[in-house]
């Protein structure tokens, strides 16, 4: 080839790459943990597809806590009874063990996240049955939420997951963090089949998906939940912990039926020595 033709060539070259380097890259968003702990974790996840959310976002651990008070359950309208649910006191998707955990990292998450950031989370607790605070089972939590310009949206993907089912092989307080399956912590794309739904009240209503409402998304309106904590309103249910039934008993007579219960092999060993050790802290 010509001399007089290589040189615009290897010009025409050097110019294209040039221009390559000056386009603007698309940013990588990563996943971001901020905590992580045996009894749960919360961590910024890329939102699904284009979403862009209000993010970085204000939210007080007190705005959370009476954000995660106002989620309650129920039975899902034509679908069989899930036990999962009907086995557990109350209608609380969050203990308040679990919204104390909770409320802190998950304000800390909004300080942090970007506009293709959500929030996502998996927390631990003990559900007690609906006839006794002292039986019942370790389960698994677990959802996702962001900010938009409507308000604090909030997606479950699981609850009260035991942890015999969602952890194979895996027992006690470390299987949070050995959880050999995925957690589902609820997608904006598609719905989940469990069969429950989230209730709407006031300050909470349920998302409109194509004209259907969503059993497992909610969005939150905090002023609204504000004004009504200020005036008294009830946004929740009987207590899912059931202590309001228990602490009004004796220590001694709640200590001698815990162990009766431990001797006929209705609760086991675990459970029976955290509930003593419960009892024994609030004398």
């Amino acid at each position: 080839m010509p001399r007089t033709t290589i040189a615009p060539v290897l010009m025409l070259i050097l110019l294209l790459a040039g221009c390559a380097g000056s386009l603007p890259r698309t940013a990588v968003v990563e996943s971001t943990t901020i905590w992580s702990t045996t009894d749960g974790y919360v961590w910024l996840e890329p939102a699904e597809g284009d979403a862009r959310n209000a993010h970085p976002a204000e939210l007080s651990e007190a705005d959370l806590q009476l954000a995660l008070r106002g989620l309650r359950v129920e039975q899902a309208e034509d679908r069989r009874l899930d036990r999962t649910i009907s086995a557990f006191a109350g209608d609380e998707v969050l203990t308040e063990e679990m919204r104390d955990r909770l409320a802190g990292p998950l304000s800390r998450a909004f300080a942090r996240a970007t506009p293709e950031q959500d929030v996502l989370f998996t927390i631990r607790g003990f559900r007690s049955s609906t006839w006794s605070s002292y039986v019942g089972r370790d389960v698994v939590t677990s959802g996702r939420l962001f900010r938009d310009e409507t308000g604090l949206q909030v997606i479950i993907g699981e609850i009260n997951t035991e942890l015999d089912t969602a952890y194979r092989h895996a027992r006690g307080p470390e299987a949070v963090a050995t959880r050999s399956l995925p957690a589902p912590h609820g997608y904006r794309g598609r719905a989940a089949t469990g069969a429950w739904q989230l209730i709407e009240d006031q300050g909470v209503s349920r998302h409109a998906d194509r004209g259907t409402l969503r059993t497992d998304w909610v969005r939150i309106d905090l002023p609204e939940l504000q004004r009504a904590a200020r005036s008294g309103a009830s946004h929740g249910g009987p207590a899912g912990n059931g202590a309001s039934r228990d602490t009004a008993r004796d220590p001694r007579e709640r200590l001698e039926l815990l162990r009766e219960m431990y001797d006929d092999g209705l609760i086991p060993e675990d459970v029976y020595r955290r509930r003593v050790q419960e009892i024994a802290d609030e004398i």
